[in-house]
């Protein structure tokens, strides 16, 4: 039951902009599945799905499995000021990681700004900063 929920709320999110878990619970049950808000939340969250902003909105997206190989190719090192990430990445690579970095970092993450070696990335407060680097550190060093 549980596989065969994901499967389809996996299959509504490719095929769908979904910005609401009530949209998403809506679509399922036109499918014929039936759950609680508590068991998509718990679904959504099993399966790596994170908000992200696409344009002004915010949309559930499932992130690409080769995401955290792309993110570690180009980063050199990542710094930490106040709610600000720094990522220091090799020379002409900063455009590509932070387009990877918005699409797999969802609600905390304000907003990016790339150079040709640095990215500056926004997050709502310092505590997210400091898990958003500790994330892209570990991604670094393996």
């Amino acid at each position: 039951m549980k596989a065969a929920r994901q499967d389809k709320i996996n299959h509504i999110l490719d095929k769908y902009f979904i910005a609401h878990q009530s949209e998403l619970l809506k679509l399922l049950e036109a499918e014929g599945i039936n759950c609680t808000q508590a068991t998509l939340s718990r679904d959504l969250s099993e399966m790596g799905v994170k908000k992200v902003r696409d344009g002004g909105r915010l949309l559930y997206k499932i992130p690409s499995k080769n995401t955290p190989s792309v993110l570690s190719v180009g980063i050199v090192d990542v710094r930490l000021a106040g709610n600000i990430a720094v990522i220091l990445c090799e020379a002409g690579a900063a455009a590509a990681v932070c387009v990877r970095i918005d699409e797999a970092y969802g609600f905390e993450l304000v907003g990016t700004i790339a150079g040709d070696d640095t990215i500056f990335c926004a997050l709502e407060t310092a505590e997210a900063a400091k898990r958003f680097t500790v994330k892209m550190r570990n991604l670094l060093h393996g």
